[in-house]
């Protein structure tokens, strides 16, 4: 069984809380193709989008927004319904980012917030096993007996969710992890499962991402743990 609380993560809303004043904390933008138009900051409540700042682009695309003080949470910035930028931020970092307009999803670099630059180059990696997979799947709805290709999707799939692994154990208290989380088995790895739960429980608590990912955990454990009760009890009454 698969985490299924993360949707496509290039659609994924994500909620903070948070007011106050700007801070010398920057989110420094360069958009190509955004000459003019307006970047937008996001937080979600309820998957409902909530604007906290915004600046007009200047004739190169470029424009620097000054986001009051925040906890470390996801957050996004946008330029439409449909085009956004996932990023991990709190009160101490910079961040700044490439992009073009229509594609934020999709930056050629973000750097100055850790977490953020984890969490996109593991997006990357994603995205090109998702390619690959797109063409070994083609490959094998054409040819059925296509054995090189069935043996280079399992074997693509098999590194793949071990490179998740690997991510998550490498960096169980960052944020980023709950990218990779998606695509492991919660039932088969819910030990990891729990190291996660109990360390972003320091670094997020008030994450509505967060409270999400705890609250699967924690029904997958009373699912096993009345599976066992359940074993039990079949087990002694065939000793009866």
């Amino acid at each position: 069984m698969r985490t299924t609380f993360f949707l496509l993560l290039p659609a994924i809303l994500f909620s903070a809380c948070g007011t106050g004043q700007p801070t010398g904390r920057s989110i420094t933008a360069h958009v190509a193709g955004g000459a003019g138009r307006t970047l937008y900051l996001e937080k979600f409540s309820a998957n409902q989008p909530t604007r906290i700042d915004s600046v007009k682009l200047d004739g190169d695309g470029k424009g620097t927004l000054r986001p009051p003080v925040m906890p470390l949470d996801f957050y996004a910035v946008s330029m439409g319904e449909n085009d956004r930028l996932i990023l991990i931020l709190d009160s101490t970092e910079s961040v700044a980012f490439e992009a073009a307009a229509d594609h934020l999803s999709d930056p050629e670099s973000v750097t100055g917030s850790a977490h953020s630059m984890l969490m996109h180059d593991l997006f990357k990696e994603m995205k090109t096993y998702s390619t690959e997979r797109q063409e070994l799947v083609g490959r094998i709805n054409a040819d059925r007996n296509d054995s090189a290709a069935i043996a280079s999707i399992e074997r693509l799939n098999t590194d793949f969710y071990t490179r998740c692994r690997d991510f998550v154990t490498k960096h169980t208290g960052s944020p980023a992890v709950l990218a990779a989380v998606q695509n492991l088995n919660i039932q088969n790895d819910l030990a990891l499962f729990q190291q996660v739960r109990d360390s972003l429980g320091k670094t997020i608590p008030r994450s509505e991402y967060y409270v999400a990912f705890r609250d699967q955990v924690s029904r997958m454990e009373q699912q096993l743990a009345a599976m066992k009760a359940q074993e039990e009890q079949m087990a002694r009454l065939d000793n009866l």
